[in-house]
C-alpha cells in the first residue's frame, strides 16, 4: 500500500507545479484519502494529503458513503476553502473513465465556473477542485490522472 514518507514525497512533488489558489495553476485544491475497507467504519476514512481544502474526517463521511455505495450521482456535496456546493447529479456529472467523475459547481462564485474531480485507485480517492470552464476541467482531469499513473507504480 505504501509507505506514508513515500506517499508524502510522491503527493508533494505533484501538488507544487499543480496546485494553487490564484488559479494559474491546473487545480485549486486537492486531498488524498486512504479509504481502506480493513479499517472499522469509524475509521473508514483517513486523509493522507491535503492542499487548500481542508476536510475532516467526520465530514467526509457523506461522500465516501455515496462513493462505497455508488451513489454519488444522486446527492450534493459542499467541497474547497469557500464551502461550493457541489451537485454530483446525473446530468451534471461526466464519467470520464470508470473511477473518474467530474462534476461542476451549482453555486459558482466566479462567472467561468468551477468543479470538482473525484478519482478512485483503490485504496485510494482524490478529489481535486479546479476553476474554469470545459477546457480547465479537462487538464484538471488530466493532472490527476497523471498523479494517480505515479501512485498506482508507487503503491505496486
Amino acid at each position: 500500500m505504501g509507505d506514508r514518507a513515500t506517499l508524502h514525497r510522491l503527493w508533494e512533488k505533484w501538488a507544487l507545479p499543480f496546485i494553487s489558489v490564484s488559479g494559474d495553476k491546473p487545480l485549486t485544491g486537492a486531498a488524498l484519502i486512504n479509504v481502506s475497507a480493513d479499517r472499522p467504519s469509524r475509521f473508514y476514512t483517513l486523509i493522507v494529503e491535503q492542499e487548500v481544502l481542508s476536510f475532516k474526517p467526520s465530514g467526509m463521511r457523506p461522500m465516501m458513503e455515496a462513493i462505497r455505495n455508488n451513489s454519488l450521482h444522486t446527492d450534493y456535496f459542499y467541497i474547497g476553502p469557500d464551502k461550493s456546493l457541489i451537485h454530483l447529479q446525473t446530468d451534471l456529472v461526466t464519467a470520464i473513465l470508470e473511477n473518474v467523475y467530474c462534476a461542476r459547481c451549482v453555486n459558482a462564485r466566479n462567472l467561468s465556473g468551477c468543479g470538482v474531480i473525484i478519482s478512485r485507485h483503490a485504496p485510494f480517492i482524490i478529489i481535486a477542485t479546479y476553476e474554469g470552464a470545459v477546457c480547465e476541467a479537462c487538464k484538471a482531469a488530466e493532472v490527476v490522472e497523471s498523479f494517480l499513473d505515479q501512485l498506482s507504480q508507487a503503491v505496486a
